[in-house]
């Protein structure tokens, strides 16, 4: 709860978190960054948790944005508990998925 003594912590800085990656991530497009910022809001996820995961994926150089969002992906597919790795390639290889995500990295969802 926000009181004049003790604010809430972290605050949400989206536009920040999004110049930060372009500044660290160069090779991530832009548009793929805020698609897996919006999901990551539609997913109730915290902003604590988008800054941990951010931060994370942004060290690793064989991540991507839509991992943002990876576990909440997982979760909705029973079975599925591989590595990262693995959910990536089954989300790739899901028509419905792939279809999504093809269209979210052209700009064009509805």
């Amino acid at each position: 709860m926000d009181t004049p003594e003790a604010p809430a912590v972290p605050r949400p800085a989206a536009p920040e978190l999004r110049a930060l990656a372009a500044q660290s991530r160069p090779d991530w497009d832009p548009n793929a960054v805020a698609n897996a910022l919006a999901e990551a809001h539609m997913s109730s996820m915290s902003w604590a948790d988008v800054l941990k995961r951010m931060g994370t994926l942004m060290a690793d150089p064989e991540a991507t944005p839509r991992d943002l969002t990876a576990h909440v992906w997982k979760a909705t597919r029973p079975g599925s508990d591989g590595p990262p790795d693995a959910y990536r390639k089954a989300r790739d290889e899901d028509p419905l998925l792939a279809s999504r995500n093809r269209t979210l990295a052209a700009g064009t969802a509805s």
